[in-house]
């Protein structure tokens, strides 16, 4: 686990989150994913790098990869910056959000079902109310 991995999940840990809970940690993954995803490009690039990096100190290697996928030269220091601040902004994301409330069918705590995706992780499939009916899906 590298550095910014490790203070994702500490984020995670303070915001009441449960590592031992494999629905809950793949709604976190998922959910890094999609604020990521709503980062400005450059941002998004270099925090995504670097949270997919084995290593725990991978600046200067994904210095020399973001330099190439941008077609300029990126320093380890600026890459360094723009990590720290799509880090602060993912960190400030997963903290606001309550981790330990999962999803509620008729005010019952339910855990969707997971199923392997078309790659071989587990995906979250939600749960379906009870009175959801096909005839209100055709409607919307």
């Amino acid at each position: 686990m590298n550095k910014i991995q490790r203070r994702l999940f500490r984020a995670f840990l303070d915001s009441g989150g449960d590592i031992t809970n494999e629905v809950e940690l793949e709604r976190f993954v998922r959910y890094v994913e999609a604020v990521l995803s709503l980062l400005p490009p450059k941002l998004r690039l270099a925090v995504d790098l670097a949270w997919r990096a084995s290593d725990s100190s991978p600046y200067v290697r994904v210095a020399r990869i973001l330099s190439q996928r941008e077609g300029g030269q990126v320093s380890p220091q600026a890459l360094r910056q723009r990590v720290s601040r799509g880090l602060r902004e993912l960190e400030g994301q997963v903290r606001q959000r309550q981790w330990d409330h999962g999803p509620t069918v008729n005010g019952t705590r339910v855990q969707p079902s997971l199923r392997p995706a078309g790659d071989g992780r587990p995906r979250l499939i939600a749960p379906i109310s009870p009175s959801f009916s096909a005839s209100e899906a055709a409607r919307k």
